[in-house]
């Protein structure tokens, strides 16, 4: 059973509350590792946080950096020894021990959400072993800790005296007890048992350990290897990348980054695909949501399916009840009915890096991305441009549209303007060929538009003016994102950059094609990071979104992200997208 992707925000927040989330949307579909916990529950580290899912595929709210985490994206979970209802979280921003409830007894009630109990803050976290009463933490940049009390401290003399000067093996992938002794492995640096000698021929970057009695099974990039105690070097066994390792049922199964979960002879043992970890053969992390077995133990069922696949989210658009959202990594999802689903590709066109959206009066919606200039019509189709149709550059960043209904093009290395037919019209031989992080239409048909150099006021008899630093009109020449606003019939530009915040740029009365500036200042602005709702300028900025009020900036609360990147304006309500998620609030 699938779950909503909203259900639990809509239910546990009062909605209409003015400035309160009514929606909060994290990559939960993205799942890192999971634990099979008691009474069909499992736990599952996504990029979205924390989230515990029951028999029936319920999904609780996920537990984020706003609930206590020391960081919302989490990369491994694990079940605390002797405890049913704790967990060990490893995060981005270091370790968490969080509880639950759930109450078997009561089929209808679903998953509790988690709790933090503590915290305990370190470089990001990819492994927690609990040993002969002692809890051993893998981190990503600080080696092997070890939680003493309320401190994470480095494990003194944990590394062979060969990784001394070696920065790799600070990079731990993964931690297994093979009789009684800790093994390491390290992304760069091989494997090794903690305080004692490499593992002779497990060597480079290695994913994965799992322990079969007196053998050791290491997962890396090349396949997998085994060794035996007292053995000379180990050998290859399968040439699987295998990202995880469980010894099922006295059987190795690897989950395969590419085939999913195969055992040694390659043959596959769950429909799952774009693995990262499990838990013995109860569980499955995938890209794509958590797996868990049936009642009966047999087969594999999907949760966790209906949220989004990234958190990184570039552009914003609502066409009806859906709302399209761009990433940076996972190209467009479409939110409807409270799932998100990709948009329909079935040639596989649409590359994962898009840089924004727009819609033309005919109702085709524009899909600018890093490999070239995408169309889908009502049907669905997808048609592509490139360099080879006419744009000047394949990377597209940035769309607008004209009161013409034409589509303004920015591009790496110029803009270009397309008609209903798709055609592509260059701005003329003397437009410069910069690139192009912003565009907007201007009040006499004209454009505007902000490139790496300046802003350039582009007229409509093909003339132009270079505004920047040196014209004495910007605090920063790379112009990363624009806001046209009319006051009172007077064309105002607000124009985000770089490094310069923003200014204000309003016609001068004195002088024709002259404009006077006021600097605003609001920090680093996000490409296409400029709105304005209901009267106040908002700026998405990667410290968070800021809200022009009278002469003054104001920190908009959102809850769990800074780095935010557009701002969507619909009935009632807000969208704020962000690096991490995003959430609807009430405006």
């Amino acid at each position: 059973m699938s779950t909503l992707a909203t259900t639990w925000v809509l239910a546990s927040l009062a909605a209409g509350v003015l400035g309160q989330p009514l929606e909060v949307h994290t990559a939960t579909r993205d799942v890192r590792d999971c634990a099979a916990l008691e009474h069909g529950l499992s736990a599952a580290a996504t990029e979205g946080g924390l989230v515990l899912v029951d028999a029936h595929g319920r999904a609780s709210a996920p537990l984020t950096a706003l609930d206590g985490l020391p960081e919302t994206r989490s990369h491994v979970v694990a079940a605390v020894d002797g405890q049913a209802d704790q967990l060990w979280v490893g995060t981005e921003g270091g370790l968490a021990k969080v509880t639950f409830d759930h109450d078997p007894a009561d089929p209808d009630a679903g998953p509790a959400s988690p709790r933090v109990l503590a915290v305990h803050r370190s470089a990001p976290v990819r492994a927690v072993l609990e040993l002969d009463g002692r809890t051993y933490v893998g981190t990503w940049g600080a080696g092997v800790l070890e939680l003493r009390g309320d401190e994470l401290v480095p494990l003194a003399g944990s590394e062979p005296a060969a990784l001394a000067k070696q920065p790799l093996a600070d990079r731990i992938t993964a931690l297994a007890a093979w009789d009684g002794e800790l093994v390491v492995a390290s992304a760069g640096a091989g494997a090794w048992i903690s305080g004692a000698e490499l593992l002779p021929g497990v060597d480079g970057l290695v994913w994965s350990l799992a322990v079969d009695h007196d053998r050791l099974y290491a997962g890396t990039l090349a396949g997998v290897l085994a060794l035996d105690r007292g053995a000379e070097a180990a050998i290859t066994v399968s040439n699987h990348d295998a990202r995880a390792l469980a010894m099922v049922d006295g059987a190795l199964e690897i989950s395969d980054r590419g085939l999913g979960l195969v055992d040694l002879d390659g043959h596959g043992l769950a429909p799952a695909r774009q693995l990262w970890g499990m838990d013995g053969g109860r569980c499955l992390a995938s890209a794509e949501g958590l797996w868990t077995r049936d009642e009966g133990g047999h087969d594999w069922r999907p949760s966790l399916d209906a949220g989004l696949p990234s958190g990184d989210i570039t552009d914003l658009l609502r066409v009806g009840d859906r709302l399209y959202a761009a990433t940076f990594d996972r190209g467009v999802m479409v939110l409807e009915q409270g799932r998100w689903t990709a948009l329909p590709d079935p040639e596989g066109i649409v590359d994962p890096q898009v840089n924004a959206l727009a819609r033309t009066p005919d109702g085709a919606l524009w899909i600018a991305t890093a490999r070239g200039l995408l169309r889908t019509d009502s049907r669905g189709a997808v048609t592509r441009w490139t360099t080879k149709q006419g744009l000047p550059h394949d990377s597209v960043l940035s769309l607008a549209t004209t009161a013409a209904g034409e589509l303004i093009v920015g591009t790496h290395a110029g803009v270009v303007l397309m008609d209903e037919q798709g055609d592509p019209r260059p701005l003329g031989r003397k437009a410069r060929r910069w690139a192009t992080w912003a565009v907007a239409p201007a009040k006499d048909g004209g454009l505007w538009l902000g490139t790496t150099q300046g802003l350039i006021r582009w007229r409509p008899d093909g003339t132009w003016r270079h505004l920047s630093m040196l014209s004495g009109h910007l605090e920063d020449n790379w112009v990363t994102a624009l806001a046209v606003e009319n006051e009172g019939g007077v064309e105002v530009v607000h124009v985000g950059s770089y490094a310069g915040g923003v200014v204000s740029l309003r016609p001068s009365p004195e002088q024709k094609e002259e404009w006077k500036v006021e600097v605003l200042g609001g920090g680093r602005v996000n490409p296409g990071g400029l709105r304005v709702v209901d009267g106040a300028l908002h700026a998405a900025t990667m410290k968070g979104l800021l809200v022009r009020e009278g002469k003054r900036w104001r920190a908009a609360e959102v809850g769990l992200f800074e780095d935010v990147t557009k701002v969507l304006a619909v009935d009632g309500g807000l969208w704020i997208a962000s690096r991490r998620g995003l959430e609807l609030r009430a405006r």
